[in-house]
């Protein structure tokens, strides 16, 4: 990811790093303080932005979704880090919205966003709407990438319902959020992601819908968001299965424009025995990342001027340090 940032941002800004949730392994955080907790450190820190002249990452928001390995630790933590200052760990809410535009557009940020940092970030949920960094969003999103994230493990019943008194702080966080507050929120952010004129709009959340990797898909996540996604958003961006894959998710759960399926989930450990799903266009147990590139191509700053690509890498764990990602995978999104 350093390697391919630094190669791009000489011709382009490279605005955030997204990612698809279990940043700490294996029972999240402690404490938002890295007196406290080391993993701010070995985790992010020092994976991210290594170089002690900033590095390629440093201009880019950290944006991440939680997963359930997150929902082991002290949840909390993690939304109160959210600082707009660099590094920028962006996190306002267990939920929240995110907008990536590109330089000049009209929707980059109104006088209210402080710069530079987390230009387009605002909680969703109460957590952390009494914060000083809480953020309102723009009526106009032209020229941006929207992105709302949501936190999906509470959304499985297998989860919420795990035995035993090891899985106690999972539960709770679980119990902790209210999913049809979140539900009602996604339904009307990406109502908004459409009026705005979005160049492009996704949802990031932890838990594929679909998944021929060890854990397989979550149907429920689909009956909960898909509905809300059609017609608005074009990506579902997912993790949780330690591979990389793209699929295109059944019609008949998402007519009648079914969106990608990204699961880019191969940077902690990577698991061999993952398979290609039925629906699968392309799969990588290889550890990779992925980039999303948008580009003004014409005259007015209507989605339709616009063109955004999507484009997957994966890396040979045997490889030198040094060694670029190669392309797995890449499409333009429409």
């Amino acid at each position: 990811m350093l390697l391919e940032a630094a190669a791009v941002r000489g011709t382009a800004p490279v605005v955030a790093v997204l990612s698809t949730g279990d940043q700490f392994y294996d029972n999240g955080v402690s404490s938002a303080s890295d007196r406290d907790d080391d993993q701010w450190q070995e985790s992010w820190r020092h994976v991210y932005y290594p170089s002690p002249s900033r590095g390629p990452l440093w201009d880019a928001d950290f944006v991440g979704a939680l997963g359930n390995h997150d929902l082991r630790g002290n949840v909390e933590a993690q939304v109160e880090r959210h600082s707009c200052t660099r590094p920028a760990w962006t996190m306002p809410g267990r939920y929240f919205q995110y907008k990536a535009c590109i330089p000049g557009a009209p929707g980059l940020a109104p006088a209210s966003f402080p710069s530079p940092g987390c230009h387009g970030a605002a909680a969703g949920n109460g957590t952390a709407a009494t914060r000083s960094q809480q953020l309102r969003g723009a009526q106009v999103h032209h020229g941006c990438v929207c992105v709302a994230v949501i936190d999906t493990t509470p959304l499985l019943k297998a989860m919420r319902e795990l035995p035993g008194p090891q899985w106690a702080r999972l539960r709770g966080n679980c119990a902790s959020l209210d999913r049809i507050a979140m539900l009602h929120w996604l339904n009307e952010t990406l109502r908004g992601f459409a009026h705005g004129g979005c160049a492009r709009s996704l949802v990031v959340g932890h838990h594929p819908i679909v998944s021929g990797g060890e854990h397989g898909g979550n149907p429920e996540v689909g009956a909960a968001i898909l509905g809300a996604m059609s017609g608005v958003a074009s990506v579902y961006l997912s993790g949780h299965d330690h591979m990389q894959q793209v699929s295109a998710i059944p019609l008949e759960a998402a007519a009648p424009a079914p969106p990608l399926q990204v699961v880019s989930g191969a940077g902690s450990t990577v698991r061999r025995d993952s398979v290609p799903a039925n629906t699968s266009l392309w799969t990588s147990a290889s550890p990779g990342f992925g980039r999303l590139t948008l580009r003004k191509v014409g005259p007015t700053w209507l989605p339709e001027s616009f063109d955004a690509t999507l484009t997957l890498f994966d890396v040979d764990p045997k490889s030198d340090p040094g060694t670029p990602g190669r392309i797995g995978w890449t499409s333009s999104i429409p």
